[in-house]
């Protein structure tokens, strides 16, 4: 019974400590894997000659 008591204190004094713990600015700041408006999700670069698959799902996009 002892144990169980000291564990609920415990797990109880944890809670209390995280929620009373500063956050800091950087944890504060919404993070975005989102490109900014106009820019590129990733760049490629293509080598100079292409197969015809190539050429051919090039065209498409």
């Amino acid at each position: 019974m002892r144990s169980r008591k000291a564990v609920a204190a415990i797990l109880i004094a944890g809670g209390i400590a995280f929620a009373m713990y500063p956050k800091s600015e950087q944890n504060l700041r919404p993070t975005s894997n989102q490109p900014e408006m106009g820019g590129f999700l990733a760049e490629v670069i293509l080598p100079d000659i292409l197969s015809q698959n190539a050429h051919v799902v090039k065209n498409r996009f």
